[in-house]
């Protein structure tokens, strides 16, 4: 269950450290002899906070808390939508500058520095990065706010035409081991975490999830980044629906809550009656169907996964035509002499679920091989060379 209201910090959450004064409803904070602020308490722990939270990814919190950066090559306002908020909250002004196309904030204040990271609990710059203490408590709304804004800064999405996946970069190993859990506890989207090496850089890691499944409910929390919101949708809008999908939303077309083969066979006029009876096996088997007496009936858990999917699924017949398929990727790689399946996907137009069915028919018919998997895990794809024995009979 998610908190319905928000968490605040009060007069026992500001640490001894800082020097607390009040006067007419107004504390003053200050570290020895450095610049206090002004606050108001209690401060709410809102979505604006949260902002901040997600924004120091980067940027830092100097590790001696002389100072607090924030930088943006990808998204400008960004910069200005950090400094309002903290004027807002705690009346800080900072220096924006500019170089290289990258606008860069900078507020030289001690104090406000250790505000952050004993009450907002961000990282400083020698720590490694962590998800703040209080995110995970707080409003659904919250929570959401703080991941748009975190894979705003370090995450990306393909373009469906070259895969579906939902990516989430960093250099630190346990911030994405905590993400991992934060999706999956929050939200049920399950993710994994690969490692990879750059050169003249070092290791790094990326949090990852491609399926329809998780692609779908991560559109529930999108990214604060118009560009990549926009190929978010895409990718979501361009999902190819499998086949018990349509199937299991059509059958709550139907107005008798008993049914028959005949009968799914008016909703899917255009199959016969071997696919049907699959489709149906397949519904079984997840739980999604049932059969007594009376005939097949869908589940309870049937019906709320029917309703689920009702707004994501293309209710589409789902042709194609495998023998061209086939034969369009198989020229492909034979005229790329090797090749991937997010290239052939790019490349070809052909949905990418449908491509990687077909690299996995031609590599049971022998007619390409798997011949090397890069550091970002693609898997590359050749013609399958014939034996020197067999090439020397064919040449007699």
């Amino acid at each position: 269950m998610y908190q319905t209201t928000y968490l605040k910090i009060e007069k026992k959450d500001i640490p001894k450290e800082l020097n607390y004064s009040e006067q007419n409803g107004t504390v003053c904070l200050q570290y020895g002899k450095a610049y206090p602020f002004y606050i108001k308490l209690p401060i709410i722990l809102n979505e604006d906070l949260a902002k901040i939270a997600a924004m120091i990814l980067d940027g830092c919190v100097g590790k001696n808390y002389s100072s607090v950066m924030f930088s943006q090559k990808k998204d400008l306002q960004k910069v200005k939508e950090f400094a309002d908020i903290c004027y807002k909250y705690f009346g800080i002004s900072g220096r924006i500058t500019e170089k290289n196309g990258c606008l860069m904030l900078h507020i030289s204040r001690s104090t406000f520095s250790r505000f952050l990271h004993s009450c907002l609990d961000i990282h400083k710059s020698d720590e490694d990065a962590r998800i703040p203490k209080w995110i995970w408590n707080s409003p659904e709304n919250v929570v959401i706010t703080y991941l748009r804004y975190a894979f705003a800064m370090e995450g990306s999405v393909y373009d469906y035409r070259k895969g579906n996946d939902v990516r989430f970069h960093s250099v630190d190993l346990s911030y994405l081991q905590e993400l991992c859990k934060l999706l999956n506890t929050k939200f049920d989207i399950r993710s994994k975490i690969l490692k990879y090496y750059i050169k003249d850089y070092g290791y790094k890691y990326m949090l990852y999830f491609g399926d329809k499944e998780n692609v779908t409910k991560f559109l529930r929390i999108g990214f604060a980044l118009k560009s990549h919101q926009k190929r978010l949708e895409d990718v979501v809008k361009n999902f190819k629906s499998k086949a018990w999908e349509i199937t299991l939303v059509k059958l709550l077309d139907l107005k008798e809550k008993f049914f028959s083969i005949r009968d799914v066979h008016k909703l899917f006029n255009y199959l016969c009656r071997r696919a049907i009876h699959a489709r149906i096996t397949t519904l079984i088997q997840k739980r999604y169907l049932s059969i007594d007496k009376k005939g097949y009936f869908v589940t309870q858990v049937g019906r709320k996964k029917a309703r689920e999917l009702k707004n994501s699924v293309n209710i589409t017949r789902l042709r194609t035509n495998p023998e061209l398929n086939e034969q369009q990727i198989f020229s492909y790689i034979q005229r790329s002499k090797t090749s991937y399946r997010n290239e052939i996907t790019r490349n070809l137009k052909i949905n990418n679920a449908t491509v990687r069915d077909v690299l996995n028919r031609l590599i049971n018919k022998n007619k390409i091989e798997l011949i090397k998997v890069d550091k970002l895990q693609r898997k590359f794809y050749a013609i399958k060379k014939k034996p020197k024995r067999i090439l020397a009979l064919a040449q007699k």
